[in-house]
């Protein structure tokens, strides 16, 4: 549904009928809003995000923002 929105209004665009700059708002202020509805984990799904540090050494440093970097099983984490 949003892809053909956003094609709509690429049309409305081609046809002069919107500018590209009332587009990006658009989609900046849509980004935006998802970004603040979805700036927490769901609490239902609180559960998957452990909040204690997995078991092991680090293993070195995140490139990125310097935190710890822990080997488990199923991959690497950062704490």
């Amino acid at each position: 549904m949003l892809t053909a929105e956003w094609e709509n209004h690429l049309k409305r665009i081609e046809r002069g009928e919107m500018s590209d700059r009332d587009f990006i708002i658009s989609i900046n202020k849509f980004v935006g809003d998802l970004i603040k509805i979805n700036s927490r984990p769901n609490a239902e799904y609180a559960a998957l995000f452990p909040s204690n540090r997995p078991a092991g050494e680090a293993v070195g440093k995140c490139p990125r923002c310097g935190a710890d970097v822990s080997e488990a099983p199923k991959g690497f984490f950062w704490w």
